[in-house]
């Protein structure tokens, strides 16, 4: 990792995140409970004409100085620092490090991967938008059915109204091997389904990649839930990782409903056989976190 990727991933997820709330309160209660440490070896300062011995940082606050310049400021300031450090036995010191390390490497993985989860839903739900759009305006101007024979000719509709910067129909030069995706919170897919490799797939103008499937010309079931007329998969950060079902990676189905209209519904929606289960080692317990990362309710 360079330099610039470091300092972006600092302030993007120390300043500009709810971790920065949890240092600022943990740094506040930490030097709040230093100030309260009597200090014994101060040198006195003169206060009204007369010189007084200091014995702790209340007594700082309670009478005010009269400093002789930005030297001396500078010199109390720094004693005061050191005599709060000395307060502590050296083993003190270690013992309460490593309690704050275990505690951080226990909570800070998951607190990461939460704020990241949340990131990747509020762009999942904006490209469920888009694609319902341009669903939506394909119905209006081709009327129904139109052609989805095939994922060829599902992305030559749908690119009329998406914006794509690169498209192939063959769907492994545009995703990364399928081998490198997880299933929800659990091992790698290896052997199984992720994506559907020898069909056609873009990548959008904003950086997301689609993948397009034909089922039977609407005539697939999943579940009890039928009219199935293809399927749309949506890795919404491109190639980057996690590359995690129902994280970045994220499942349609293509609908003809009762009244003829092709509408888009999530896996995972009511009665189609999918879930969403945290450990999950196979796709019909991960894709099904698609509809449930569209509302608000917490992931497993």
């Amino acid at each position: 990792m360079n330099s610039h990727t470091a300092k972006r991933l600092w302030y993007k997820y120390c300043f500009n995140s709810k971790i920065k709330r949890i240092f600022t309160i943990f740094l506040t209660v930490a030097l709040l409970q230093l100030c309260r440490f009597p200090y014994a070896n101060l040198n006195t300062i003169q206060t009204n004409g007369k010189s007084i011995s200091i014995v702790s940082i209340e007594k700082i606050l309670k009478e005010p100085a009269k400093l002789n310049g930005l030297l001396q400021n500078i010199a109390i300031g720094a004693t005061v620092t050191g005599e709060a450090i000395a307060g502590f036995a050296l083993g003190e010191i270690l013992v309460t490090l490593t309690i704050v390390g275990i505690v951080a490497s226990l909570t800070l993985p998951n607190l990461i991967f939460n704020i990241q989860q949340d990131e990747y839903r509020a762009v999942w739900k904006k490209e469920f938008s888009i694609l319902s759009q341009a669903t939506t305006n394909l119905v209006m101007d081709y009327g129904a059915p139109w052609d989805m024979t095939t994922s060829t000719s599902m992305i030559s509709r749908y690119q009329n109204y998406l914006s794509f910067v690169k498209q192939d129909p063959v769907a492994t030069n545009i995703f990364p091997p399928q081998s490198s995706y997880s299933y929800y919170k659990g091992g790698l897919v290896g052997a199984g389904w992720a994506y559907f490799q020898g069909t056609a797939a873009a990548i959008l103008s904003d950086g997301a990649m689609i993948n397009f499937e034909s089922d039977n010309n609407c005539t697939a079931v999943s579940g009890t839930l039928s009219g199935i007329c293809g399927q749309i998969i949506v890795d919404v950060n491109g190639a980057k990782p996690p590359n995690m079902e129902g994280v970045d990676m994220f499942y349609i189905w293509v609908v003809k409903d009762s009244g003829g209209n092709y509408v888009l519904k999530p896996r995972g929606t009511p009665n189609d056989g999918n879930t969403c289960v945290a450990g999950s080692s196979g796709s019909g317990t991960s894709t099904g976190c698609s509809s449930l990362a569209l509302g608000t309710t917490t992931m497993p």
